[in-house]
């Protein structure tokens, strides 16, 4: 099992996580990949900015949206993020098996991800 967690939105993110995937593959054979986006608690921003004030995740929390305890980016952004490495897995190996780290059930029905007892690699 292998895990691609956090997904950062940055400007060249696309081609750094497709490479990424691509990575993945001349090594190892994976059985299933699970995909997790950055989600901060609300106080970590706080935390970095007070250590760390020129932190380039600041600039990265300001785009996120309060859902619950956690900041998370908008579904669209997530969901762009993980078509374009789910994309890169699938170029690989259709059958692998792909899972969503602590993600809504309608973020994977708007991926097309059957469920059918996948869950998050730390979960299981």
């Amino acid at each position: 099992m292998e895990r691609i967690d956090p997904v950062i939105l940055y400007s060249t993110w696309k081609k750094d996580y497709v490479d990424l995937v691509e990575k993945i593959f001349v090594y190892v054979q994976p059985e299933r990949i699970t995909i997790g986006e950055y989600r901060p608690s609300k106080g970590l921003a706080s935390h970095i900015g007070s250590r760390f004030p020129n932190s380039p995740l600041l600039k990265i929390n300001s785009g996120l949206i309060n859902d619950g305890a956690k900041l998370r980016y908008p579904d669209a952004h997530r969901l762009t993020m993980f078509r374009a490495i789910i994309d890169a897995i699938k170029k690989h190996d259709k059958k692998i098996k792909i899972a969503l780290c602590k993600e809504d059930i309608k973020i994977w029905k708007s991926l097309d991800m059957q469920i059918n007892g996948l869950q998050c690699n730390c979960l299981g």
